[in-house]
């Protein structure tokens, strides 16, 4: 069972691509959404396919301000995506196992949507229903729409009676 819950923040952490890349959770902190997708590796053709999707969708993740990051144990030398290949959908690499462990992912994938402060929106623990672009991109929608800071005030209009 993943370690978070709804409305709980995600725990920071810092990992490299394929291709040797740093990328921190940090850097989306305040500005981007973050979905982060935690799997052993990408063996499984289910895994392969939930990253092909997304990475399909990736203009519309950018379009409601978000990055998704594939975490992986594990990647095979070759046929593996590689992080240049999609912008807004990341693959990062981790190795010693430290940040599946900070999050208790076992051998089991999750998926996490956070907000752009790194508050648990939604978590999908379950390999069998992890969720396709279209669920995660509704919850982002929502994510943005009751996003008090993203969008300004709705005042009533002066005269209209």
């Amino acid at each position: 069972m993943p370690a978070l819950g709804r409305g709980e923040l995600i725990r920071p952490f810092s990992l490299r691509s394929p291709q040797g890349d740093e990328v921190h959770t940090d850097e989306f902190h305040g500005r981007f959404n973050l979905v982060l997708v935690f799997a052993e590796e990408l063996e499984r053709p289910s895994l392969q396919a939930l990253l092909q999707s997304y990475a399909r969708v990736q203009e519309a993740f950018r379009e409601q301000e978000a990055g998704v990051l594939f975490v992986l144990r594990r990647v095979a030398s070759e046929g593996e995506p590689r992080a240049g290949d999609v912008s807004a959908v990341s693959v990062l690499i981790d190795r010693e196992g430290e940040t599946h462990e900070l999050y208790d992912i076992s051998d089991d994938p999750a998926v996490y949507v956070t907000d752009r402060w790194g508050e648990v929106y939604a978590v999908y623990p379950e390999p069998r229903s992890l969720p396709g672009p279209e669920t995660v991109l509704k919850d982002l929608e929502f994510i943005n729409h009751q996003c008090p800071e993203c969008f300004p005030p709705e005042w009533p209009q002066q005269g209209a009676a």
